[in-house]
C-alpha cells in the first residue's frame, strides 16, 4: 500500500511539474509574441467602412465617429501596454514556481502523512508475539 502511495505521488508530481513547466513556457512565447506585435497597424476607419450590413443595421451613422474613437483609445492603450507583458513575465514566472513547490511541499506532506497512518493501521492489524 505504502509503494501505491508514493507511485501516485510520483505520477502527480510528475503531471504537476510537466504542467507547470508548460504554462510558463506559454507565457515566455506569449509574451515575447505581444511585445513585438502592433495593434496600431489595423486602420479601424476603413475596417468600419467595409463592416457588415447586419452590424451597419445596429450602429446609428451619427454615432460611428464616437464609436471609432473609443475602438482606436482602447487600441493605443493596449498597444502601450504590451511591452509591459516581458516585465510581467519577468517576475510571473518565479511566482509560478514558488506556487509549484507550495504544492508539491503539501503533496509530500501528505503522502507522507498516508505512508504513516498505513504502517500504524498495520502495525495494530499484524498480532504481537508475546
Amino acid at each position: 500500500m505504502t509503494a501505491a502511495i508514493w507511485t501516485v505521488f510520483a505520477v502527480l508530481l510528475s503531471l504537476w511539474t510537466g504542467i507547470v513547466w508548460f504554462a510558463t513556457a506559454l507565457m515566455r512565447w506569449s509574451s515575447q509574441a505581444l511585445e513585438s506585435a502592433s495593434v496600431g497597424a489595423v486602420d479601424l476607419p476603413a475596417w468600419i467602412d467595409r463592416a457588415p450590413a447586419w452590424l451597419t443595421a445596429w450602429i446609428p451613422p451619427d454615432e460611428l465617429p464616437l464609436i471609432v474613437a473609443h475602438v482606436q483609445q482602447v487600441a493605443q492603450w493596449i498597444e502601450a501596454s504590451l511591452p509591459w507583458a516581458g516585465a510581467a513575465v519577468g517576475w510571473l514566472t518565479p511566482m509560478v514556481w514558488v506556487g509549484w513547490f507550495v504544492v508539491v511541499l503539501v503533496m509530500t506532506v501528505a503522502a507522507f502523512l498516508l505512508h504513516v497512518i498505513v504502517r500504524r493501521s498495520r502495525a495494530h492489524i499484524q498480532p504481537s508475539s508475546a
